[in-house]
């Protein structure tokens, strides 16, 4: 998976909390694998979340930005 202009912020790997954030630009997910994400997209604007298999595009998803984007994930629940 990819975002265009933005990133990932991996925060779980298959329900398990990571010692530390790991930042990534793609995000490559085997089948059966989960992860819990923060997505940090450009500052304003429509954008896509894109999936390729093999290099080639599957999913183009469409999002919209429009004002402020807050910096880091969600205070914890």
């Amino acid at each position: 998976m990819t975002i265009d202009k933005g990133s990932f912020l991996v925060t779980h790997t298959d329900g398990n909390p990571l010692d530390t954030p790991i930042p990534v630009s793609d995000l490559y997910i085997a089948p059966a694998e989960r992860y819990d994400i923060v997505i940090t997209p450009p500052q304003t604007g429509k954008w896509y979340l894109r999936s390729k298999i093999a290099g080639q595009e599957t999913v183009r998803i469409p999002f919209y930005t429009q004002g402020q984007v807050s910096e880091g994930p969600p205070p914890a629940r």
